[in-house]
């Protein structure tokens, strides 16, 4: 878990330069140019594709691949902590067969989870949308009452902190319901930390397990 967490960091500091690089290029070439491409309108279009049987069996197929060829490659987290994937019989690294089973085992607890939390993405898409319409109710009436007390700004922000109460406005309410479907994976794996060396299910059944190199 804390070699992902080291990960996770770094992928997201990457993500947020990457992000940064994005918008300051918007400043120099504009989107509209950008949106007019017929790739852009391609790489738009991915997202319902991929949410559809045909499409999730075609990611779980990529991910299966993609596993199985850098079955034995470790992550920044893994490196630094001295974290290895090998097999338990031989101690050796992880073969074809051993693989197979340990990224299968890991894309049927993802798709179950998935069915498990179906209704989740749209309590969440609900909340959301609540939030998003609340939130634009609140900026018209903060810019009505900036106009109205725009030679008095004591009276305009007592007037803005009374919107803020009456509306009520929580923005991390809108996110709560996520929360179940990013901590499942951790709550299935604290059997793991019960048994003698430590393997997941998926450890289990593949026959191998992550020592530490001292």
């Amino acid at each position: 878990m804390l070699a992902g967490l080291i990960d996770a960091i770094l992928f997201i500091g990457a993500t947020a330069a990457a992000v940064t690089g994005a918008v300051l290029l918007a400043k120099v070439v504009p989107l509209e140019r950008l949106s007019r491409r017929r790739r852009i309108r391609r790489i738009g279009s991915l997202g319902p594709a991929l949410s559809t049987p045909r499409g999730r069996l075609g990611v779980n197929a990529i991910s299966l691949m993609l596993g199985v060829k850098y079955r034995n490659s470790r992550g920044p987290g893994s490196r630094l902590l001295g974290l290895r994937l090998v097999e338990l019989a031989s101690g050796e690294s992880v073969g074809v067969r051993a693989s197979l089973v340990r990224n299968c085992v890991w894309i049927c607890h993802r798709e179950l989870a998935n069915w498990i939390f179906r209704p989740v993405p749209r309590a969440n898409k609900a909340r959301m949308s609540e939030f998003g319409a609340a939130q634009r109710a609140l900026q018209a009436e903060l810019e009505a009452l900036r106009a109205r007390h725009a030679n008095d700004p004591e009276a305009c922000q007592r007037a803005m902190l009374e919107a803020y109460r009456k509306r009520d406005v929580k923005p991390l309410y809108a996110c709560v319901w996520i929360l179940p479907r990013v901590l499942a994976p951790y709550v299935t794996d604290l059997p793991t930390l019960r048994r003698p060396l430590r393997q997941s299910l998926a450890d289990c059944l593949a026959g191998t397990t992550v020592p530490v190199e001292r």
